[in-house]
């Protein structure tokens, strides 16, 4: 008999058989969506994903006789003959991405004798015959069996229960795409003896140890040199958290003053609820780079006895090509999530739910039955939060998933439920996990806030920065920050240190600035001037902290890098002013702090309680009403277009490049060199993360891409590139490219 193969040999290896690949990822994919319920649609779908492989076109295309072929149709469209809709369209997409959940659309594209004249992707068929390919798929020893239940009900749902329906077959697509790219590591990844190695599983949470060091650091930290109010306000914090553990997994609130403790809060939660409700892994969401690096170092030294393996960071969607068209070990350098706890980005999280991609999606799976910890949940877009926040709570009801939002200046999400019912049939109901949050911050008093609406040149600014030996200026602008850094500079005569900080600078860059300053307030301080990178979950204390007028939730987080620890004997000093140019980040920022000034005119704005807050966002959704903003976008939900919301659904620009920088000589040639010469890769990309800038992608004619190397994975340009020009990154600035206005305001 003829072998069908799968996978052709790595070198010095064993070729892989097609019945081998399509047994193991559908056992594989049937065990991964059996908690989830669809595990004979998974196993379906595994099953099917690949049958287009025992076409001759195929096997000579592993030959390297033929090019562009469509392997995967003809799966799809058996699936779609046993009424498995959520199969048909995760086989269709486990290479080209999620398609639009329609009849008419799914036989355009699915249908052989369509596809065999007029193929959407200009690819041919592996085969001439649907029914050739099935009998050999039969004859190799394999049956595809109808599932009894299905994901994908018919007839379809109702527009408003449209999100729900779209995260079930997300869910079942990365049960599928996951199992596909183990067994493909694995047959690639092969010993001497030509047996496959499969990656190491993540090991188990093990949540009742875990907590028992965190209560350990927690016990450490109350005996320490901290203030005697503050201290009780951690105290009730960490009790309360712990106390809300042990309820059942839903959707929750933390909502507690800057610097009470909410990060070994959260976390004793979550491993609380872990132990409890028997939860498999705890994934913390941040917002920036700057609290991921700070809240990781936290988390390794805490789980040090666990190894290096028990925790995962994941920082950013890096761009590794267009994963659909490469093969080999290209196509698995994303992510899984399977570890115990997963340190990522807001914007890894969100841009996968609502993915129609198979690297994004992979990880999907592993949200099921976890508890997810969104830390600084202010910084959502308010755009998106309809979406994101419907998302969410079908994820936690519907997949046994505990939700945290956790913040001082806590959204007032409830207040869009008519957002939520236009797409999703889930309520979006939230429990707060302090008891009263007003009470707490009441005993909070570590600052007074003076306010001032008159405008201040930068030269009177730094005049008064210099009376004080140790202070904090935050403003919105980078321009803003080197004006008012150069500003003092120009008029400091003592020898205490100037510092500035802004994402033009790299994370190692700022790492290390923050370690200088930390290391100044010890001694006899230091003056700062800073962007908003400083603003959230920074771990600084100063007695002095200018901000410029900004946002309420901004001018609060602000604040709580004054008197953080409740050191001084005096409350600290919080000083709002108004800079000499009237100008704001783009997006609905302006208007946000016109409300914040409107308020504080009004007599009604008081950072230390948490209902000015939800008046302030009240008025922040009735001024921009989400629902409206992304009417397309919800649109596209309802009609279950997975690619137009996948287009459509963006956290941040997608224009942007990321740049490797000249910040530590030796360490950017060795990641030049290494990616030059030993090609992009995962691994390439972690270590290249600490030296890395975003900046706009350049007009056509600025004259930065001469100072700008492309990379490229397997000859497909990636949105990364090497800066050739070393000058033009300053040791206190970062990157400052002359002639271009390329940097991210």
């Amino acid at each position: 008999m003829e072998k069908w193969l799968a996978h052709s040999a790595p070198t010095g290896g064993q070729s892989q058989s097609l019945s081998d690949h399509l047994r193991t990822v559908s056992q594989m994919a049937s065990s991964f969506a059996a908690p989830l319920g669809f595990s004979e649609e998974a196993a379906l779908a595994g099953i099917l994903h690949d049958c287009g492989k025992y076409g001759e076109k195929f096997q000579a295309r592993l030959k390297g006789k033929a090019q562009h072929i469509d392997h995967w149709s003809f799966g799809a469209w058996k699936a779609v003959h046993l009424h498995a809709i959520g199969a048909a369209l995760a086989i269709q997409g486990h290479h080209v991405g999620l398609d639009v959940l329609s009849t008419s659309k799914m036989r355009e594209n699915m249908d052989p004798n369509i596809l065999m004249t007029h193929h959407p992707l200009s690819l041919t068929l592996s085969e001439a015959s649907f029914e050739t390919v099935m009998q050999r798929f039969e004859s190799d020893g394999l049956q595809a069996l109808p599932p009894r239940t299905t994901v994908v009900p018919n007839p379809l749902p109702a527009p408003n229960a449209s999100l729900n329906m779209m995260l079930d077959v997300r869910m079942l697509y990365s049960c599928l795409v996951d199992a596909d790219f183990l067994d493909t590591e694995a047959h690639f990844h092969q010993d001497a003896d030509g047996h496959k190695v499969f990656r190491q599983a993540g090991p188990a949470l093990h949540p009742e140890q875990a907590l028992s060091l965190v209560m350990q650091r927690l016990a450490s930290l109350e005996s320490a040199g901290i203030s005697s109010a503050l201290q009780q306000i951690r105290h009730e914090v960490w009790t309360q958290a712990l106390q809300a553990g042990n309820e059942p997994d839903g959707f929750r609130t933390l909502t507690a003053p800057t610097g009470a403790g909410k990060t070994l809060a959260m976390l004793a939660y979550a491993l609380q609820q872990a132990s409890v409700q028997h939860k498999d892994r705890i994934i913390v969401v941040l917002p920036y780079l700057t609290i991921i690096e700070q809240t990781a170092k936290i988390y390794r030294d805490l789980f040090a006895m666990f190894g290096s393996r028990y925790i995962v960071e994941h920082h950013s969607l890096a761009d590794y090509g267009d994963t659909a068209s490469l093969e080999g070990s290209a196509r698995l350098l994303a992510e899984n999530w399977d570890a115990p706890i997963i340190i990522t980005t807001t914007v890894q999280l969100f841009e996968s739910l609502f993915s129609n991609r198979p690297s994004r999606c992979r990880k999907l799976h592993n949200l099921a039955n976890s508890v997810i910890l969104l830390d600084e949940v202010q910084s959502l877009p308010l755009s998106l939060a309809i979406p994101i926040v419907a998302n969410l709570s079908a994820l936690s009801q519907r997949y046994h998933t505990t939700v945290v939002f956790a913040t001082a200046t806590q959204p007032a999400f409830d207040n869009l439920s008519d957002g939520y019912a236009q797409i999703s049939q889930t309520p979006c109901q939230f429990r707060e996990i302090i008891n009263n949050p007003p009470e707490l911050f009441a005993k909070v008093h570590r600052f007074h806030t003076e306010f001032r609406e008159a405008p201040q040149s930068w030269a009177h600014l730094a005049e008064e920065m210099l009376q004080q030996p140790a202070c904090l200026a935050m403003v919105n602008l980078k321009q803003h920050a080197a004006a008012l850094a150069a500003a003092v500079a120009e008029q400091k005569t003592d020898e205490l240190p100037l510092f500035h900080l802004s994402t033009n600078m790299c994370p190692a860059h700022r790492t290390d600035t923050l370690a200088a300053i930390k290391k100044s307030l010890e001694g006899d301080g230091c003056r700062v001037v800073a962007t908003q990178c400083i603003e959230a979950g920074v771990d600084v204390d100063f007695p002095t902290v200018y901000r410029a007028w900004a946002p309420a939730d901004s001018l609060a987080q602000a604040a709580g890098r004054c008197n953080r620890e409740g050191s001084l004997p005096d409350p600290g000093r919080f000083i709002v002013f108004q800079p000499p140019e009237d100008r704001y980040p783009p997006g609905i920022y302006q208007q946000a702090t016109s409300i914040t000034r409107a308020m504080y005119r009004e007599g009604i704005l008081d950072l230390h309680h948490p209902d000015s807050f939800s008046q302030y966002w009240r008025r922040l959704y009735e001024m921009n009403r989400p629902g409206e903003t992304y009417r397309a976008l919800l649109q596209e939900i309802r009609s279950l277009d997975f690619p137009a919301v996948d287009r459509d659904y963006r956290l941040i620009d997608r224009t942007t490049l990321s740049v490797l920088v000249p910040y530590h000589s030796s360490s950017f040639e060795e990641l030049a060199t290494d990616v030059r010469v030993k090609g992009f890769s995962q691994d390439w990309v972690r270590r290249a993360q600490s030296f890395s800038v975003n900046i706009y992608r350049p007009r056509e004619e600025d004259p930065i891409w001469e100072k700008l190397e492309p990379i490229y994975a397997r000859h497909e340009k990636t949105s990364w590139y090497i800066y050739l020009a070393a000058n033009d990154y300053s040791p206190i600035f970062g990157l400052m490219p002359t002639q271009s206005d390329v940097l991210i305001s």
